[in-house]
């Protein structure tokens, strides 16, 4: 096949034409976020924007009960909906709507509670925990905006998406900027995401009953709600556990050493390590998309057999790979001028950093299609498996190096831990798929 007529072949393919779009709507969200993470970072200045990366670290550890609703819904409604099951549909709708209401005023209101105690503990400083507090409740308003998230993803409709995102994401930035210049400092930051959660409860719910009212398979919100009673959520929490269990276990990959580092490190070299780690890992950019896409293109690929689903999956890693270290490089080159120009010479060290952390942006590509293949194949308890044994086994080196190599040991541990991901995932699965060739074989 020519050059020609091979680009020609790819730009016709559905799941190439989704990533380019979903593409164009996070290149403008990423631009959006630097526009953001600039004006906190000089307005604020390093030490309160070292505690706004600390207060989020904070979220992820209290949030250590996770039902998964997000990820499971995705993976189970786009096997419905290519079933075009509409019982089914309903159920897993209605079991994401009530699981979410149930975390909230659970799990939720306790966290809400201790956030203020558990920084007050860690950090000698409750501000952080009132700061993770506003985080916590914005969760309860963002319900229905993950219901139409979810679906619009589930039914391919790229350009819905990418727009009701790209306008959540503007008014997501522009009444925060807009309150920390109005000198509300990092407060106005989390409650200007609360104003936006709430501006987009309504938005959601009209589009989604928009959308609705056109594809027969769904069900209207007032039909999801009177089936909350009814629905048996006992299969769905059980699948989504494990999927929560894993989010969270990879959320304490990047929490754990930044609450490490919040003990033992300054605030500013903390706001220095984020400016740094959000910079080189700016591929993630071009390849969240197609992590997306392979949310809901693996377990259709699932359908047509193992073959399939291993050939698309290792496809999606070597092309996320091969995108990785060409980003990468173009941004270590530009690094010296780019973050001096935006950020100013307060962040200056945020440079030195952003080429330390080089190899961790580079084999984040591998990873991109992970969370994916281990939910398509069920096989959530193995990668829960090797991200618990990861934390075990690394805690005392996380802590040891932190103590004494102090920001380099961040570095490190940040860097090592993924390293350690990616060759135990691969293995795992490497054996997962000759388990089955051989199953083949026999029959």
């Amino acid at each position: 096949m020519k050059i020609r007529e091979k680009i020609q072949y790819l730009k016709e393919r559905p799941f190439v034409k989704d990533a380019a779009v979903l593409q164009i709507g996070n290149i403008f969200s990423t631009l959006l976020s630097l526009a953001a993470s600039v004006t906190y970072a000089r307005v604020l200045g390093a030490d309160n924007y070292g505690l706004y990366a600390l207060v989020f670290a904070l979220v992820n550890l209290l949030s250590i009960i996770d039902f998964g609703g997000f990820y499971s819904t995705l993976t189970l409604l786009a096997e419905a909906y290519h079933q075009k099951d509409k019982a089914k549909i309903k159920n897993i709708l209605t079991y994401f709507v009530k699981i979410s209401l149930m975390m909230f005023f659970t799990i939720g209101i306790l966290t809400i509670i201790i956030a203020p105690l558990i920084a007050e503990f860690i950090y000698k400083n409750p501000q952080i925990g009132n700061l993770a507090q506003l985080i916590i409740m914005t969760g309860l308003l963002k319900i229905m905006f993950n219901v139409l998230i979810i679906l619009l993803q589930v039914l391919r409709k790229v350009k819905q998406l990418t727009i009701i995102e790209n306008l959540n994401k503007i008014i997501y930035i522009i009444i925060p900027v807009s309150l920390v210049l109005l000198g509300y400092g990092l407060k106005g930051i989390f409650i200007g995401h609360l104003i936006t959660a709430a501006i987009f409860l309504p938005v959601s719910y009209i589009v989604y009953e928009l959308i609705a009212k056109k594809e027969e398979l769904l069900p209207s919100m007032k039909e999801i709600f009177l089936n909350l009673k009814k629905v048996k959520i006992a299969y769905y929490v059980k699948f989504g556990v494990l999927i929560g269990i894993n989010q969270r276990l990879g959320a304490y990959y990047s929490a754990i050493p930044l609450l490490l580092a919040g003990i033992f490190i300054s605030a500013a070299d903390i706001a220095n390590f984020k400016i740094a780690f959000s910079y080189i890992t700016l591929s993630g950019v071009i390849l969240a998309p197609v992590a997306r896409i392979l949310s809901v293109q693996l377990p259709k690929s699932k359908v047509y057999g193992d073959k399939i689903l291993k050939r698309d999956f290792l496809k999606a890693s070597f092309l996320s790979f091969c995108i990785s270290v060409a980003i990468t490089a173009g941004l270590l080159v530009a690094a010296p001028f780019l973050i001096k120009f935006f950020y100013g010479k307060e962040f200056i060290n945020s440079i030195r950093y952003a080429c330390y952390l080089a190899p961790y942006a580079i084999l984040s590509g591998l990873d991109v299609g992970m969370g994916a293949i281990f939910r398509t194949t069920k096989k959530m308890k193995a990668i829960i498996k090797i991200h618990l044994t990861i934390i075990l086994l690394t805690l005392p080196i996380i802590y040891f190096a932190i103590k004494h190599y102090l920001i380099k040991g961040l570095i490190f541990v940040t860097i090592f831990l993924l390293i350690l991901q990616v060759i135990f995932s691969f293995l795992y699965l490497n054996r997962f798929f000759k388990s089955k060739e051989k199953i083949v074989e026999k029959i």
